[in-house]
């Protein structure tokens, strides 16, 4: 189990509570949660990770999703949703 400085000055309950958080967060843990709150996103949008590895919401769907140059075309719709759209060339009763 990892080690935490617990002060000598603490309360019994303030002692049991970061031997607990030691326990669960020491080296090689693997915690679960049941859930939390991340202030900084967006409610309903992917998440993504910047070079820092620090997350925030996708603003822009269509940045995820290439279409095909003359075949599909990728719409951002400004809201978190996209409009995919064939394009008038494509012929749907063709078979491979």
């Amino acid at each position: 189990m990892s080690r935490i400085g617990i002060p000598k000055s603490a309360d019994k309950a303030t002692r049991i509570a970061l031997q607990k958080f030691a326990a669960a967060f020491g080296k090689d843990k693997s915690p679960t949660f049941a859930s939390f709150i991340l202030s900084d996103l967006t409610a309903s949008r992917l998440v993504q990770t910047d070079a820092n590895k620090k997350l925030s919401s996708v603003s822009n769907l269509a940045s995820w999703i290439a279409g095909t140059e003359n075949e599909i075309d990728i719409t951002n719709d400004s809201d978190g949703t996209i409009t995919i759209d064939l394009s008038d060339t494509i012929n749907l009763g063709n078979s491979v």
